[in-house]
């Protein structure tokens, strides 16, 4: 409902622009309905940035892929959310050591295996954050990727909303925004798999170096 009220919001100036199309106007009515355009983007992506901080999930998802696909969004929209690549709200620190000494060290504290681990992260996103650590006896850093509990059915279940809105709003945008929600989809389905992750990782390492 809120997104409704935001593409009403663009109805004035999609109105003059059809009537301009019709109408063959002025090159200067042309720059005027631009400016207008410009500004109706502006304010829908702080809208719209302000709507998916509130309701996070999957939806902090969509905002990295606007922020980083410049060619599918306005480009108003892709700066107001390029702040939801790598810095989403992080977890708080206690929810990350209890997931690394669960999920990571199979029961082990943290210092038991770890000479330092920063309690901030150096990146989170929607899936994850990222630590810088230290195992013990080494002197090398090591990057830590903690995924966020319980996460993947609120992802899979928000992009599924999603896909309903978009689906029922196919002829409004010049792009199927359905077919751009059902391949992210796909893709992140394979997201939630870290060892898949570090496998891809190890034979990319593997044919850089040869």
């Amino acid at each position: 409902s809120r997104v409704s009220w935001l593409l009403l919001s663009y109805l004035p100036v999609f109105v003059k622009s059809k009537v301009a199309d019709f109408r063959q106007g002025a090159a200067a009515l042309d720059d005027a309905l631009e400016t207008e355009w410009h500004e109706a983007h502006r304010e829908g992506a702080a809208d719209l940035s302000g709507l998916i901080s509130e309701l996070k999930g999957f939806y902090v998802k969509c905002g990295q892929v606007i922020a980083t696909r410049s060619d599918l969004f306005p480009k108003e929209y892709s700066v107001e959310m390029a702040h939801m690549v790598d810095s989403v709200n992080p977890l708080p620190f206690s929810i990350v050591r209890q997931v690394v000494e669960r999920e990571l060290l199979g029961g082990l504290p943290l210092d038991e295996v770890f000479e330092r681990f920063d309690p901030q992260p150096l990146g989170s996103a929607s899936i994850a954050q990222v630590h810088r650590a230290r195992l013990r006896g080494s002197s090398r850093d090591v990057a830590v990727k903690v995924q966020r509990p319980h996460v993947e059915p609120r992802l899979m279940s928000d992009i599924s909303v999603i896909k309903i809105f978009s689906y029922a709003t196919r002829g409004l945008f010049p792009l199927d925004y359905y077919v751009v929600f059902s391949e992210l989809e796909e893709q992140l389905s394979e997201e939630f798999d870290f060892v898949a992750e570090a496998a891809a990782m190890d034979r990319l390492a593997d044919a850089m170096a040869r």
